[in-house]
């Protein structure tokens, strides 16, 4: 408020206008990106009768999914989303741990096709397309209690017992994939904008214009943090018999909160539609009495890590909550 009364009407008009203008800006990198992403991706899928195999290739970039078949495993046209009131769809099939869905960017009747030689190779009927409702709201996840000791070395998520009844869990901020690049150049393109501005106006004579020169620099600082926390930041949980301590942070600087553990109702893995553990991207969510804390966020095999560690010290610590947790025994 104090740049709007000492600076000029030109930097007042900036600071309420720009933020509007860099929404707009900001949600056509994200068109932009999605659209190059079902532009250029190419697919390369592998099937034999026990497992099935897809490679998605984006500008050198690589992302490997795979999952065993069984008995009932086959290929169907699912919808992936609606456009003009039309629905799209994809290439989708089950197994045993995970399902892949592909195509989505095809023409229809190569989705037609491509169901119809899986399942004459998996020796199955082909279904009419489905349309899955769920898919527009929060799906919750089941996942498998898991000890620090189990966690798989190839885990992304690390874990620290200072003592018995403590426990420090850390994951990245963003998986590293293409939608880390994706978040980066969104961010790096509301920064320079941002940054033009302030040199513009930097320019420009006069000390409201430096007052105000001074407000846009601070306010480019945002994106450039929301960078350097997609890059390098870190989601990290403290657990004790106290306290529930959940970071959003770069090395020393971030964001706090703490709930008392005695509080905890729920652990849960939260995603928005049906995704394979690398293929999708989900939140661990934390309920502790009216607070939800984010514990971690990234693909689904990183956040049903992360709940399954938090539900394993909770037992530790006496703590009963209501999950969607599958029983391995």
């Amino acid at each position: 408020m104090g740049f709007l009364l000492f600076g000029s009407a030109e930097m007042a008009l900036i600071l309420i206008g720009l933020p509007i203008a860099t929404l707009f800006v900001l949600m056509g990198w994200i068109l932009a990106a999605s659209w190059g992403a079902m532009k250029f991706t190419r697919t390369n899928v592998l099937l034999t009768k026990d497992q099935i195999a897809t490679q998605k290739i984006l500008f050198g970039f690589k992302d490997l999914d795979t999952t065993s078949l069984h008995a009932e495993s086959r290929a169907r046209l699912v919808e992936s989303y609606s456009s003009d009131n039309k629905s799209v769809f994809a290439v989708r099939v089950n197994g045993s741990e995970d399902t892949l869905s592909f195509g989505t960017a095809l023409p229809r009747e190569d989705k037609d096709w491509m169901v119809t030689v899986v399942n004459d190779f998996l020796g199955q009927a082909t279904l009419e397309p489905s349309s899955d409702d769920e898919d527009e709201d929060e799906v919750e996840l089941d996942f498998v209690e898991l000890a620090p000791a189990e966690l798989p070395e190839t885990s992304v998520v690390s874990v620290r017992t200072p003592s018995a009844e403590q426990m420090v869990l850390s994951s990245p901020s963003f998986p590293a994939d293409q939608f880390r690049v994706y978040a980066t150049l969104g961010f790096l393109a509301v920064f320079v904008l941002w940054l033009g501005v302030g040199i513009w106006h930097w320019t420009i004579p006069g000390i409201s214009h430096t007052i105000g020169s001074i407000a846009v620099f601070v306010i480019a600082a945002a994106p450039l943090l929301l960078i350097l926390f997609t890059l390098r930041g870190t989601i990290t949980t403290m657990i004790d018999p106290n306290r529930f301590t959940t970071r959003y942070h770069i090395g020393w600087l971030g964001l706090r909160f703490r709930r008392p553990t005695p509080t905890a109702e729920r652990v849960s893995v939260e995603t928005s539609g049906e995704a394979s553990d690398d293929n999708g991207y989900a939140g661990t969510i934390v309920q502790l009495g009216q607070s939800r804390l984010l514990a971690a966020w990234g693909t689904v095999r990183t956040c049903r890590q992360v709940a399954g560690l938090i539900r394993h010290h909770f037992r530790e610590l006496g703590i009963e909550t209501t999950d969607a947790m599958v029983d391995v025994e």
